[in-house]
């Protein structure tokens, strides 16, 4: 995939008093989303609308992991920006949850369990996707997380 350095460069500029337009938020949101696809090697698509305040989105994707058949994986997402310190810049995530043969995975606890990725700046000013692995959710704040319910169409 060919990075977007414009885009990146608006990204890593947003602040508290430097708010981008919707149009470009959209564009940020799949521009990452592509990123994000290239690094998890999923296909990923945007449910719904994007929620923008000032300087933070957030907004939910789905995605297929298919080897074959049998071993079809399917995961729901949460994407989300924000500027905590204006001089760390924006703060980029993203949590997945997976979803194998209609059962949601985890990783120790039942239902209660994610992957956490951080959107990290380079030197170069271009971010690249970093993965935490699994996370516990202490607070059962992701407990209704629903199954991604994938359609023939997107199979294929």
């Amino acid at each position: 995939m060919e990075i977007n350095k414009e885009l990146e460069n608006k990204l890593w500029n947003v602040s508290g008093e430097n708010h981008l337009d919707k149009e470009t938020y959209d564009q940020i949101i799949d521009h990452l989303l592509a990123r994000l696809s290239d690094y998890s090697q999923a296909r990923l698509k945007l449910d719904g609308d994007n929620w923008l305040n000032g300087d933070s989105f957030s907004t939910e994707f789905h995605g297929i992991v298919e080897p074959s058949e049998a071993f079809r994986i399917s995961y729901v997402g949460t994407l989300g920006m924000q500027v905590i310190d204006e001089e760390l810049g924006p703060h980029i995530s993203a949590w997945l949850f997976l979803f194998g043969d209609h059962h949601r995975l985890t990783a120790g606890q039942p239902n209660r369990s994610y992957i956490y990725l951080e959107y990290r700046r380079k030197e170069n000013s271009i971010g690249q996707w970093h993965s935490y692995g699994w996370g516990i959710d202490e607070f059962d704040e992701y407990e209704d997380v629903f199954e991604y319910k994938y359609s023939q169409q997107e199979r294929k």
